[in-house]
Parts: C-alpha cells; structure tokens; sequence
C-alpha cells in the first residue's frame, strides 16, 4: 500500500494508525505501571467479558450493513435488554 506521498508504509499503516498505536502502548505501560491488577489475566477475562455482548452485535450486524439495510433500532435493544 502506498502513503499520500508515494513512499511505501510498513504494513499499510498510515501516520495518524501509527500514532494511535503509539499512544495504546504508552497508556498501558502507564496504567500496567501505575496499577497492581491491570495485566493481569484476570483482568483480561473482565474485559473480554464486559465486550462481549458490543461484539456480538457487532458480528450480527456486519452483514447487515454490508448489504445495505442499516438498523438503528440495535442500541435502543440493548439497552432494554440490559434493564430486563
């Protein structure tokens, strides 16, 4: 893949992804420094838990936006199925 310049990226990561991955790694090594639980594996498999249910939707709806039928209705479910 090729930049807005010509030159090749490594991976085809553009300036601002390179960045982003930049500022992750620091916020991290931040909180993995500042905090005692933080990487741990615990932890991990409450985060994990904690996005699974965004992820399952996410799957679910990729095909329906890919062909075009977008449904807005999704977030307004999920927060009823949080209250039941």
């Amino acid at each position: 893949m090729r930049g807005e310049r010509g030159g090749a990226r490594p991976w085809g990561a553009t300036s601002q992804e390179a960045v982003l991955a930049a500022l992750l790694a620091a916020e991290i090594a931040v909180f993995g420094l500042a905090g005692t639980n933080f990487l741990s594996l615990d932890n991990l498999f409450e985060l994990l838990r904690a996005a699974a249910p965004v992820g399952l939707l996410a799957l679910a709806l990729t095909p329906v936006i890919v062909s075009g039928g977008i449904d807005l209705s999704v977030g307004s479910l999920l927060a009823l199925s949080a209250v039941a």
